[in-house]
């Protein structure tokens, strides 16, 4: 890859690394790769699996109307065949390709050349990413290990959001009960019964509203309390350690 080309990579994983929600790390990846790359349409397709498709969860270039409202069965069109495939589908003319799907809502009907690079985790496809242009191209190897480096990226954030059970993005809302499934690592074998704990709860501070205080005095008063009460339990903490450990 070019200098240029490294200097986008590194400035695309900085702001992924330091995004606060996993809706904020997609728009940011189709955002400043259809920037980086001078492509009309960059999008995210995520595979959900309670529902066995793939979503198209972020776009910059389809119409706007079409994220998370089009998806695909497992193996249709060519992002499904990204996904079967688990390898890069570069094609010149889209629209020729028998595996094509057309979707009227997202607009797409005016690009031809179309990348789709698997998001891999763990050997587990996570989704796909792709590009398309309106001139049909034959993108180059150098824009495909772009894009991969880039998925390898991707596929730790949507492998994090699935582990601390902050991907509901698929979630319709309904009176059925919600279950969450956690997976983690053995460190002794046999079965075990108990409480699991979350070591990171999906605490999104980006999606706590701003609000002007009208009390400016009542809000340090409350913020002082709150710290206060921080420092007694940790406090507390300590001296049940203590105890704990004192042979």
């Amino acid at each position: 890859m070019s200098n240029m080309q490294l200097d986008s990579l590194r400035r695309i994983v900085q702001e992924i690394n330091a995004s606060v929600s996993l809706h904020d790390s997609l728009e940011i990846m189709v955002n400043q790769i259809s920037e980086a790359m001078h492509v009309d349409v960059c999008s995210i397709y995520l595979l959900d699996e309670r529902n066995q498709r793939y979503v198209l969860m972020a776009s910059k270039g389809l119409n706007a109307e079409s994220i998370g409202n089009v998806s695909l069965q497992l193996g249709e069109g060519l992002v499904g065949l990204v996904g079967q495939r688990e390898e890069i589908v570069n094609i010149k003319n889209a629209f020729k390709h028998e595996r094509f799907a057309y979707f009227p809502e997202t607009g797409e009907e005016i690009y031809n050349s179309f990348l789709g690079v698997p998001v891999m985790y763990r050997r587990k496809v996570m989704g796909v990413l792709v590009v398309q242009n309106t001139e049909p191209q034959d993108f180059s190897e150098a824009a495909e290990s772009f894009l991969v480096t880039l998925c390898a990226q991707l596929s730790g954030v949507i492998a994090h959001a699935h582990a601390v059970g902050n991907i509901d993005v698929f979630r319709k809302p309904n009176n059925s009960p919600t279950y969450k499934t956690f997976q983690g690592s053995s460190g002794a074998g046999g079965i075990a019964l108990g409480r699991a704990l979350i070591l990171y709860p999906p605490a999104d501070l980006g999606s706590v509203p701003d609000r002007e205080a009208e009390d400016i005095s009542e809000e340090l008063e409350l913020l002082d309390h709150a710290v206060d009460s921080v420092r007694q339990e940790i406090q507390s903490l300590d001296e049940k350690n203590a105890r704990f450990f004192d042979v």
